[in-house]
């Protein structure tokens, strides 16, 4: 069914100043954050055109594994489901 690997991979951890490659993803993270939690997507869309993928997990409006974005499907506020929708569900008695 799926495909094995047989490359090897080191995982070491490490402060992003000590990375400038740490310091680029964790911006690209945090811009993808912030439109989500604020929809606010300014810093998002400054760099829109260097996200691959994109998986939403907790968007399960079309596909039970969730909702994936593209280059050629990008997210776009208007396609996000809302953050308390998301992790609460349709309950009107919780507050977020």
């Amino acid at each position: 069914m799926g495909q094995e690997s047989r490359s090897s991979s080191i995982i070491a951890g490490a402060h992003p100043s000590q990375s400038g490659g740490l310091q680029v993803i964790d911006y690209y993270l945090w811009a993808l954050q912030r439109m989500y939690e604020r929809g606010e997507d300014r810093f998002f869309e400054s760099l829109a055109a260097g996200y691959r993928l994109i998986m939403d997990c907790d968007d399960t409006r079309q596909h039970d594994y969730g909702q994936y974005f593209t280059q050629s499907d990008r997210l776009t506020l208007e396609k996000m489901k809302p953050v308390t929708e998301a992790r609460f569900g349709n309950n009107p008695g919780h507050t977020a």
